[in-house]
């Protein structure tokens, strides 16, 4: 009898682990990713305020910052413009 309930508490114990591994993983991964793209977007704040912190997305299209502009970092992280304001000091 104390050998099966040592198994089953193995058993238990393992589908914990493997659920908190799980969890741990799928957590890092996008927090990691969001914050990288809120780094990118810091380093175009100083170009969005140079332009005078424009409302319109298409105008976003033209502040480029490294490899993609301004309007597509903020579709990924997802943002509204009023919070990009608020983000870079507007």
């Amino acid at each position: 009898m104390i050998a099966i309930e040592k198994i089953v508490l193995i058993i238990i114990f393992l589908i914990i682990l493997v659920i908190c591994i799980y969890i741990l993983t799928g957590i890092v991964k996008p927090s990691g990713e969001t914050i990288n793209l809120q780094n990118q977007i810091r380093q175009c704040c100083n170009l969005y305020r140079a332009n005078g912190c424009p409302d319109d997305r298409s105008k976003l299209r033209d502040i480029t910052c490294g490899d993609s502009n301004l309007n597509d970092l903020i579709n990924k992280v997802p943002m509204t413009t009023y919070q990009l304001k608020a983000f870079c000091g507007c």
